[in-house]
Order: structure tokens, then sequence, then C-alpha cells
């Protein structure tokens, strides 16, 4: 609102195969998009949506209108996402509004029943509306959820007044989430995690060792890495992958900004030299791949696409370089590696066969967010 090599194997067992579906397992996965239909602020008027890059239809998927930022598992069968807490709809429904942090809850959507459940709520006895006052103060406030590669798992973080934030682990053949670890509050908003091949990266506090700090953890909450981190220079964070090496890059890749960070998994060490970085879908790593080019903080941003070695095509996106680690709300990569999209003036353009092609929706239509898979970051230089 982002081990010594003997070990790997053990990392495997305790976050989950680290393996990524393959690309012929995911075939069928829609573009997930986030559509408003007025002016009004996120979860005021959106639904999620999935849009067939083939036909180019649209299919509601969500009907409460307060939803945000669906992000789709790797395996392609379940949406998860956050939406308004329904203590504080009646509000808003009469026009009402609320200054502070929303208390949201998250949901977990499948996709072959187009069913919800609620994953994630409010404390029992919430009451947000006490006579004419409204505290949202004792209600519960999430980041946007993330899934673990193999998909049986999603991570998310969670801030309520009595505990600060913590960072929750939901198992989804259990249907039980479990409390990774607690910590003050840093930001306005819930940080958001960022679960790659080897841990769950989370941007803390933590005033006993020195304040602002990266963490990895385990899936059972074990501390797998902790890095200083210079509070505001670190964002975005993403896992940078080269080749059977993991990378934490934290930092902007715009140009006018202090150099991004890279630093290896699970010793910490400094990397200086990592190559070109590049943009790609975890379930088709031989598929198409961005890189950023210009980009300056405040401006447009130049993009290029790359297949096997050679340039496809490039384009330019009107959205700045986004500030969490989640590039998958503005931009999208196919899930069999063929084609992107991405948000222009709250618009949809597709970029498939080296065509830059705008898709044309229906007028009231504003998208504020896109999804079509996990997306990862890597490096050329093995």
């Amino acid at each position: 609102m982002k081990v010594p090599i003997i070990l790997l194997a053990t990392l495997s067992l305790l976050l989950g195969s680290s393996l990524y579906p393959t690309r012929a397992e995911t075939a069928s996965t829609p573009l997930i998009l986030t559509i408003g239909s007025g002016d009004s602020e996120p979860y005021l008027d959106a639904d999620l949506w999935s849009f067939d890059a083939d036909s180019g239809t649209l299919n509601l998927l969500t009907h409460d209108g307060h939803t945000d930022d669906g992000v789709i598992s790797p395996d392609g069968q379940y949406i998860a996402y956050q939406s308004l807490a329904k203590e504080i709809l009646p509000f808003f429904d009469n026009g009402g509004g609320v200054a502070g942090v929303l208390s949201t809850n998250i949901e977990l959507l499948d996709l072959s029943t187009g069913k919800s459940a609620e994953i994630a709520s409010q404390p029992q006895g919430y009451t947000p509306f006490k006579g004419d006052d409204r505290d949202l103060s004792e209600g519960y406030t999430h980041s946007d959820p993330v899934w673990s590669p193999d998909s049986t798992a999603l991570a998310w973080t969670e801030r309520g007044f009595s505990f600060g934030e913590r960072l929750v682990e939901y198992d989804l053949k259990g249907q039980k989430s479990t409390i990774l670890a607690t910590y003050p509050p840093d930001d306005v908003a819930p940080a958001i995690p960022l679960w790659g091949a080897v841990g769950i990266a989370l941007p803390i506090v933590s005033p006993h060792e020195g304040g602002f700090l990266f963490r990895v953890y385990d899936r059972g909450g074990k501390v797998l890495m902790s890095l200083p981190r210079r509070q505001f220079d670190d964002f975005p964070y993403r896992w940078l992958n080269s080749g059977d090496k993991h990378m934490l890059m934290t930092g902007s890749l715009a140009q006018g900004s202090e150099a991004p960070h890279f630093s290896e998994f699970p010793a910490g060490t400094p990397v200086e030299d990592v190559g070109k970085v590049e943009l790609y879908n975890a379930t088709a790593p031989d598929g198409i791949s961005l890189r950023e080019g210009s980009c300056e903080r405040g401006s447009a941003c130049q993009w290029t696409m790359w297949q096997g070695g050679h340039k496809l095509t490039e384009f330019q996106t009107t959205f700045n370089e986004p500030a969490t680690s989640n590039e998958s709300m503005w931009l999208a990569i196919s899930p069999d590696g063929t084609e992107a999209a991405y948000i222009d003036n709250n618009g949809l353009v597709m970029v498939n066969g080296g065509k830059v092609q705008p898709i044309t929706l229906p007028k009231s239509s504003r998208i504020e967010a896109l999804n079509w898979g996990t997306l990862a970051w890597r490096t050329d230089k093995n």
C-alpha cells in the first residue's frame, strides 16, 4: 500500500518444492485484472476479472465491489486477494469515509468452482463504529498475499494495535495459519513479503539489532539470513536468480537513483557485478524476458523484450518503477512465456510476437492491477 550448498536439500523440504509448475501445466492460466468502474480509490468499486487474450473476452470473478490486487497461484488454480473488512462495508456503502489505513481481509478464490473463502479476517468482536465515533485501530490490516513457488501456501503480513506487525503463513491443504514472526510496525502499511525459491524475504524493524533489517525466513519461522537496510533506499526489493545462486536485490534500477545492492544468499556477501538483469515468468524460463532500460524516477520506463538472446521489440510504460517488490501489479508475462501485458493510462496493452497492441475495454473500466502468474528476476551472468 516489499546456507551452504549442502543444506539446500533441507531447505527444499522446509519451504516446499523450489520448482515452479511447468509451462504445460499452466497453459490455461488466465490474465487476472482488477477493474474499477469509476474514479473511486481501490477497494471502493473494484472487482476481479479474468481476460482471455485469445478471444478478448472478460469474465467477472468477484461480485462485492470491494476487492484489490488478485494474485494467481503459480499452478493457475487459485487467486488470493484482499477485500475490505465486512465490518466497515455498511459505512462505505452509505457514502461515508474513514481516515487512516483500512481494515482488510484476505480471500482465496478457487477458479475451478468460482467460490471464495475467507482465510484472514478481523478479530472476534471487532466493532469499528461506536455511536458517532469511527475507530479502525482495533482492526487488522493485511498486506497483499504472496504464493509459495509450489502453490501449497500463502504468506502475508498482518498489522494490529495489540501486537504490532507479524508474518503469517497459510497452508492450503491444512487450511491453517501460522505466525512465523512478530515485530514492530515500520511503514504506514504492512510490508509485502517476497517468497522466492529459498525463503520468504521481508523488511522489518528490530530495535535490539540496529533498527532496519531485511530478514529471510523458512516456513517454520527460522531466520535464514539477516541484512541491514538503508530504510528508504532499499526499495523495491526482489529475489534475483543467477544459475544456482540466489541474491536479494534491494534498491531501484531507475536512473538517478543510488545503485541497487546485491546480497548473495545465505551469507549476505555483497555481489558487485551481476550482469544484465531481466524479468521473466517463473513457469517459462525459456520464454520471453523483459529488460528495463531508460527509467527515470517520476517519468515513463522503456522496456525491451528478449528471447534466446535476441531482441524482439521495445515498448514504453507510463507508470513509474513500482515502489513495492511486486511488478505484477502493473506488468505481467504469460505463464507460457509468449506474451506480456501492462497497464497504460488505466487501459490494457498486450505485447505479442513483437507487436504492441492496445486492448479496447468498456469505457467505464479502470484497470488498477493485473497478474498473470509468478514473475521472477534473473541475471545472464552465471
